[in-house]
């Protein structure tokens, strides 16, 4: 059998209970232990993903081929330890692996021993790993990668002005009706309204989000950009405000009535693009009715615990710049979408696509970010080398710049990270190893 269907199946069934940090259980006030929700999909997902990994690797030291049937290729666990030292792995890969692993002989009824073993090795690289971070110091192998706050907005400020420009003229309201009749945006509409106009984005806002000397600046891309870009632009732009992890890669479109006529914020399995709209209709696919977005995010690593968040893109004041910002670039990207597939099927109804047109994956996010980073000229910035930006480091780049235990604005970060204060302090808020600790 080559698919691990049955085991995870027996991982999702098995109950799991609340530790203390001294291994016993952690109990209710009448002494019973409390339990743990159901596994997440996305974990159950990613244990897939890592047990198909794990046999593979496995099977490169055999001459038959292995299944899931019988596990017994485990046993020799001093094997398995030099199949993932000789893929040159890093700690954190090979800490999921020894943790799929004793979770997987923990739910099938494996031997005791072994599964305690790899519950061992598990346990020392995290142990390993957490020494590392009480240093404060930017390990080794993530030093090249590190960051200012300071270096990576400007660059994603010089990315910003490569991707787009700004498109709509600047006209005073005595000049709307000029305005409305030159471009026949909407035949009879009234300048002293708050009527809807087309702007060259194929966003239609009111005139609320208009400046008081006449239209602020949307965006076109420029010429030779794709709409890869303008997604690329969009998530930078997205992670430097929100630097959480990479569950911003997966979000399914809605319009508000849709979403809140169905009773969707109860569904807390999928992350929603709620777009917002001064009319009804099919606009998520069709029209340009935009007022503004709501993220609602559901799915994500510590939603138990924190439950879902909403990342709102309305602007509420005509001095809301970056709101404003956003609101044009997410319009813009999505028309660049429906450009570059209108002749070939994708998938609609995502907010961020793959180049198959499907549903942007976590990895695909990490990939994204990874290509992008790796065609910076960091040398312009003072940057020897090529920093690869991920998700994570952004948080460590956010996070360093402020001490959470001394600052309420890193509080607030803290919480909008979604993760504790000890853990911003302990993972994510870092120097530079040397000297002063700059990274100037």
């Amino acid at each position: 059998m080559d698919d691990p269907t049955s085991i995870i199946n027996k991982i999702k069934e098995q109950k799991r209970f609340y530790k203390n940090k001294d291994g016993t259980d952690k109990l209710d006030d009448k002494g019973k232990k409390i339990e743990k929700p159901p596994l997440a999909e996305s974990t159950i997902k990613s244990y897939t993903g890592i047990l198909k990994k794990v046999k593979d690797i496995v099977n490169e030291s055999y001459k038959k081929k292995l299944d899931f049937n019988n596990l017994s290729w485990l046993k020799n666990w001093k094997r398995v330890v030099e199949l993932f030292k000789n893929k040159k792995l890093s700690d954190s890969t090979i800490k999921s692996y020894y943790n799929v692993i004793y979770v997987t002989l923990d739910a099938t009824g494996g031997d005791a021993g072994l599964k305690n073993k790899y519950g061992q090795l598990r346990d020392e690289l995290n142990k390993k790993y957490l020494e590392e971070q009480s240093t404060g110091i930017i390990s080794d192998k993530q030093k090249p990668n590190f960051i200012s706050e300071e270096i990576f907005n400007k660059s994603i400020d010089d990315f910003m002005k490569s991707v787009v420009e700004p498109t709509s003229e600047s006209l005073p309201f005595k000049d709307w009706d000029t305005y409305f009749t030159t471009r026949k945006v909407i035949k009879g509409a009234s300048p002293l309204d708050y009527s809807i106009i087309q702007s060259t984005t194929g966003l239609r806002i009111g005139r609320d989000n208009f400046g008081d000397d006449g239209v602020t600046s949307q965006y076109q891309l420029k010429k030779g950009k794709t709409w890869r870009d303008i997604q690329t632009l969009v998530f930078l732009k997205l992670y430097s405000l929100y630097p959480v992890r990479n569950e911003l890669s997966n979000f399914t479109k809605i319009s508000a009535e849709t979403y809140d006529n169905a009773g969707l914020s109860e569904n807390t399995d999928t992350n929603w693009a709620v777009i917002m709209s001064n009319t009804t209709g099919n606009f998520v696919s069709s029209g340009r009715y935009i007022e503004g977005y709501r993220l609602v995010v559901n799915n994500y690593k510590t939603k138990n615990k924190y439950g879902k968040y909403v990342i709102n893109i309305e602007p509420k004041n005509k001095g809301d710049k970056t709101t404003k910002e956003m609101m044009y670039l997410i319009a813009l990207m999505m028309k660049a979408q429906r450009d570059h597939f209108k002749d070939k099927e994708y998938d609609d109804d995502k907010l961020f696509l793959n180049d198959k047109g499907q549903a942007l994956s976590k990895n695909n996010l990490s990939q994204l970010l990874l290509r992008w980073s790796g065609k910076v000229d960091w040398s312009k910035y003072g940057i020897d080398g090529s920093p690869k930006i991920s998700t994570t480091m952004i948080r460590k780049i956010y996070a360093s710049e402020l001490s959470a235990e001394k600052n309420e604005k890193a509080k607030k970060l803290a919480g909008k990270m979604k993760h504790s204060v000890g853990t911003h302090n302990l993972v994510y808020v870092k120097k530079a190893g040397g000297g002063d600790g700059n990274t100037d």
